[in-house]
């Protein structure tokens, strides 16, 4: 324990998640390695507030509003005037991640086709051409937001969540179905990406949850893997909206039989490039990192999500448990890490155990 006495860890947090389960089980296991952890809010990083700084501190601001706040922009300006590593320093957005990717030979292959400047006529011609579409808040998270376009006959429907429940619209026109998407977000501030038509599960929409994180010595690991397996009629697979969490190498052997290791394989690969692409050139210190991926009906694997904030739903699982323990003492160990370096990005080295 001696090589924890001189490090303390900062969690930055907000009152929304000051109680959250996740934020205790950190501190728990910080405690249990003999390391000293405390939960921070913003105002606790303004001068004179604290009696001394953290060695190093982990962003769980939880909301993109609360981010883009003056105070939490300040508390991580002081961090960085004195010195004190910061990392998953803020939220990502969809055109950001989509843009870099789409730049990578080994990370485009994954992205669904995607429009972030579109019209009517445009949205009429995607629709012609894919069948449904998907219409995501380029800012959004946690499947909020998110809606799915199908035209049926003359006729659009128009499917989101509204509290916990797929809510369905028909619109007899595009005139209408376009003044309602204007009501609802104003059109031009979501993507417009195809409809990737999922394996199912038990006759049910189901992808992937991969949590990835780096050791302290720089390489990524994926920590967690597990297959989301939506409720009935789910817009998303999420579990807000009523989606259950698998075992993925159970889903996967159902889907793929004897090709289902290789299947396996190939999603902790491609997660682990994709976090190095974002990594080098987003946040060089991200420690973490939540991907949302799935294979098609005909057995394209495709990323939907890269999230910079990850929920840790998928530990809540039996079969993960001891995973989830593992994920929070590497989170530490990646922490005090930081104290020694500044964050160096290190290349991903094959399939994560």
């Amino acid at each position: 324990m001696g090589r924890w006495q001189e490090f303390q860890m900062g969690i930055l947090v907000s009152d929304k998640n000051w109680h959250s389960s996740y934020i205790r089980s950190l501190l728990n296991a910080a405690n249990d390695m003999g390391a000293r952890a405390l939960r921070i809010t913003p105002s606790d990083l303004q001068p004179g507030a604290l009696r001394a700084l953290p060695d190093v501190v982990y962003n769980r601001i939880p909301t993109r509003k609360e981010e883009s706040d003056p105070l939490v922009r300040a508390a991580k300006g002081r961090l960085a005037q004195k010195g004190v590593p910061l990392f998953n320093a803020r939220f990502f957005n969809k055109r950001e991640v989509d843009r870099l990717l789409r730049r990578h030979q080994d990370t485009s292959l994954y992205l669904p086709a995607s429009w972030y400047e579109w019209n009517g006529i445009e949205l009429e011609e995607r629709l012609n051409e894919f069948g449904s579409l998907y219409l995501k808040p380029i800012s959004g998270s946690l499947g909020e937001g998110i809606f799915r376009l199908e035209k049926k006959g003359q006729h659009y429907l128009l499917e989101t969540r509204v509290a916990g429940r797929v809510e369905a619209c028909a619109y007899a026109n595009r005139r209408d179905l376009l003044a309602a998407l204007r009501r609802k977000h104003g059109y031009h501030s979501w993507i417009m990406q195809e409809e990737i038509p999922l394996c199912t599960y038990r006759g049910r929409k189901t992808d992937f949850r991969v949590h990835v994180q780096r050791r302290p010595e720089g390489s990524f690991v994926v920590t967690g893997f597990a297959a989301k397996v939506g409720a009935k009629g789910a817009v998303t697979t999420h579990v807000r909206s009523g989606g259950r969490i698998e075992d993925a190498g159970e889903v996967l052997a159902a889907w793929f039989a004897d090709q289902s290791r290789s299947k396996y394989d190939a999603v902790i690969e491609a997660a682990l490039a994709i976090s190095y692409r974002l990594s080098q050139s987003l946040d060089p210190r991200l420690g973490e990192l939540g991907l949302d991926m799935g294979y098609s009906d005909d057995g394209r694997l495709v990323l939907f999500e890269a999230n910079a904030k990850p929920g840790r739903s998928i530990f809540h699982s039996a079969f993960l448990r001891q995973a989830n323990q593992a994920s929070l003492r590497l989170l530490i160990e990646y922490a005090q890490s930081l104290t020694k370096k500044q964050g160096q990005v290190v290349a991903y080295e094959g399939v994560g155990t």
